[in-house]
C-alpha cells in the first residue's frame, strides 16, 4: 500500500490444509457465504494453532508482493527512466543555453565597460552553477528512482476458514461450471489445431450421443464427447454415448479434461468404443489410468 490509491495493490493468497500457498483473486472472498458452524470441523488442520496459520499467509503475502508486485513496478519504472531522462537532460539543456546566451551578451557588455552589466553577469554564473548542481540532483533522482520504491505497508483486510458447501445445489453449480470448462477447452483445442467449425449439440432435444461436431478444415468431420472431472475420477458413457461410439467408431472422439479444479489437462482417445471397451470393469464406466494410457500423444 502507498499513499495514494493509484499505488495500492490488493493481493488473495489461499492456503490448504496441507500448508501449500499459492495467489488467487482477491475477490473470491466477495463470492464466500457463511457457514453453519457444524461444517467448521471440515477446515481440518486449518483448525490447529490458527494464529500461526495466519502468520504464515501473512509471510507468504509479504514475500510474494516483494518478489512479484514490486519487482514489476520496479520494471516498469527502469522501462520509463530512459525517456524521462532524456526528457530531463533537454528541458536542462535548453535552460543551460538560455543562460549561456545571457552570459556571453553581458560578458561582452562588461568587457565595454557597462559596470551593471557586470553584477547581472556574477547573478548569471550563480544560476548557471546552482542549474548545473540541480540537473545533476535531478538526474541521479530518476537514475535511482525504481530501487527506492519499497512497500511502505501492508495491511490485512480480511481472512476466511473456507470449507466446501454440501449442499445439492452448489454441487450441482460446481459441476456445470466443471462441465462448461471442458467443453471450452475442448471447443478451442479444434479451433486451434484443425481450424475446425465447431458446434455444441450437447442439447437433450438433439440426444445424438455426443457434445460438439467438429468440421476441420481437412474437411473431416468428427463427433467428440466431452467429459470434465475436477480431480481424475472415473468416466462414465451413458447408454446413449456408447451405442453412438459404437456405431461411428473413428469419427467418435472423448475428450477428457481433468483436473479442473487445479490446471486442467486434456486427453483425447479416438474410437473410444473399441481401444477402452475392454477395460471397462463396470457398463459404461471408463477408469482414468485407461483414458490416459490410450490417450493421442499431441
Amino acid at each position: 500500500t502507498a499513499k495514494t490509491l493509484s499505488d495500492r495493490l490488493l493481493l488473495g493468497v489461499r492456503w490448504d490444509e496441507q500448508g501449500n500457498f499459492e495467489e488467487c483473486a482477491f475477490n473470491h472472498l466477495l463470492a464466500l457465504l457463511a457457514a453453519p458452524r457444524s461444517l467448521i470441523w471440515k477446515a481440518g488442520n486449518l483448525l490447529l494453532n490458527p494464529e500461526d496459520q495466519v502468520y504464515k499467509a501473512d509471510t507468504y503475502a509479504r514475500m510474494f508482493a516483494d518478489s512479484t508486485f514490486l519487482q514489476q513496478i520496479r520494471t516498469r519504472v527502469q522501462a520509463e527512466t530512459v525517456s524521462r531522462l532524456d526528457d530531463l537532460a533537454r528541458g536542462y539543456d535548453y535552460l543551460s543555453s538560455e543562460l549561456a546566451q545571457s552570459r556571453s551578451e553581458l560578458a561582452r557588455r562588461s568587457r565595454e565597460g557597462d559596470q551593471a552589466a557586470q553584477k547581472d553577469l556574477e547573478e548569471v554564473r550563480s544560476k548557471q552553477k546552482l542549474l548545473e548542481e540541480e540537473k545533476a540532483k535531478a538526474m541521479l533522482y530518476e537514475q535511482n528512482r525504481a530501487d527506492r520504491l519499497e512497500i511502505i505497508r501492508m495491511e490485512k483486510i480480511a481472512v476466511a476458514l473456507v470449507v466446501p458447501d454440501t449442499s445439492p445445489e452448489a454441487q450441482e453449480t460446481y459441476d456445470k461450471n466443471i462441465e462448461a470448462m471442458a467443453m471450452r477447452i475442448a471447443r478451442n483445442y479444434e479451433i486451434d489445431h484443425h481450424q475446425a467449425r465447431v458446434y455444441d449439440v450437447s442439447s437433450p432435444r438433439l440426444a445424438r450421443g455426443f457434445d460438439l461436431e467438429s468440421h476441420r478444415a481437412s474437411g473431416e468431420k468428427i463427433a467428440i464427447e466431452v467429459k470434465g472431472r475436477a480431480g481424475r475420477g472415473p468416466v462414465q458413457l451413458t447408454e446413449n454415448e456408447w451405442p453412438t461410439a459404437a456405431n461411428i467408431r473413428e469419427r467418435y472422439w472423448l475428450y477428457v479434461v481433468v483436473d479442473c479444479a487445479t490446471k486442467p489437462v486434456l486427453y483425447r482417445v479416438q474410437d473410444p468404443a473399441f481401444k477402452l471397451a475392454v477395460r471397462t470393469r463396470q457398463s459404461f464406466t471408463i477408469n482414468m489410468g485407461d483414458i490416459i494410457q490410450e490417450a493421442e500423444r499431441d
